[in-house]
């Protein structure tokens, strides 16, 4: 038995939003990708730095970002998900 895969058409307004999260990661990577140049001891290519106190700073953002996008998806799937596969 064979199934059709049924494609899933875009409204114009989530075509929007996709362009615009596209366009969002794009302009980010680009104007991120000369901070990764420097290191974290030497932030500017100039100055050196002897105890820098934003080092600690990075891990906790990381931290918190991974939390954030679990918690997101934690939600997502109880609020949407969930009732979509109850038959709600």
């Amino acid at each position: 038995m064979h199934v059709k895969a049924v494609r899933q058409v875009r409204t114009p307004r989530q075509v929007k939003a996709l362009q615009a999260l596209l366009l969002a990661l794009v302009v980010m990577a680009v104007t991120a990708a000369p901070a990764g140049a420097a290191t974290i001891n030497d932030p500017l290519g100039k100055v050196k730095v002897a105890h820098p106190w934003y080092g600690w700073a990075g891990y906790l953002f990381a931290v918190l970002a991974i939390v954030t996008l679990v918690g997101l998806l934690l939600l997502y799937g109880k609020k949407y998900l969930g009732p979509k596969y109850r038959g709600r």
